[in-house]
């Protein structure tokens, strides 16, 4: 189960980066704090998610982008092209109404997974009572979603390395990682705009 509360890991980002995030971190009455973590695959998005949960002094949930994969047939997925795949690999509605908005609202949160095993979508996940949400995923923080998280952080590094460490993870074959690079390069060069806020990151 992906979904968990965090306690201490190893560290890979620089302690300061943490930090610098934790102080942007306030308090708010009645629901949880949202911080979204973008940035292409591989770029380091799940460590510092993790590590900055593990970090914060209160309670902290880590949701997955992963668990929003949208449930296309086979061969349809395979059609798209890299703007269609950034509009339809993940189901950015799904996490708005069942995550993002509930959190915004001080409502219970619960939505339903991506079961990757069987291709097809899983369980119904009921996530705690938290101070401190992050959603961490490529594409969080795309036009529909931003205004529903109070930080965006921007995690990449070079494409090289996310390649490397997309193939190293042995989860995915080299056309799919190359279809998933193409929407993620499209989403770069086409939609996603660093805001005045934001907190940028390179990953390791």
């Amino acid at each position: 189960m992906r979904l968990r509360e965090w306690t201490a890991v190893q560290t890979r980002f620089d302690p300061s980066v943490v930090d610098r995030v934790i102080a942007r971190i306030e308090h708010v009455e009645g629901r949880p704090f949202t911080v979204a973590v973008d940035g292409p695959g591989g770029s380091g998005k799940s460590t510092l998610a993790g590590e900055l949960a593990a970090a914060f002094p209160g309670r902290a949930i880590v949701v997955h982008g992963d668990d929003f994969y949208a449930d296309l047939d086979a061969e349809y997925r395979a059609s798209l092209d890299a703007g269609a795949g950034y509009r339809e690999y993940f189901d950015w509605r799904r996490l708005r109404d069942q995550v993002l908005a509930p959190a915004r609202a001080g409502a219970a949160i619960e939505y339903q997974r991506y079961d990757w095993d069987n291709a097809r979508i899983g369980d119904w996940v009921t996530v705690p009572d938290t101070d401190l949400l992050v959603v961490e995923g490529v594409y969080s923080s795309r036009p529909e979603l931003r205004d529903l998280s109070d930080l965006v952080l921007w995690v990449t590094t070079s494409e090289d390395v996310r390649r490397r460490r997309q193939i190293d993870r042995q989860e995915n074959d080299g056309i799919w990682i190359s279809r998933w690079m193409a929407a993620e390069d499209y989403y770069l060069r086409n939609i996603h705009r660093v805001g005045p806020d934001d907190i940028e990151v390179l990953g390791e």
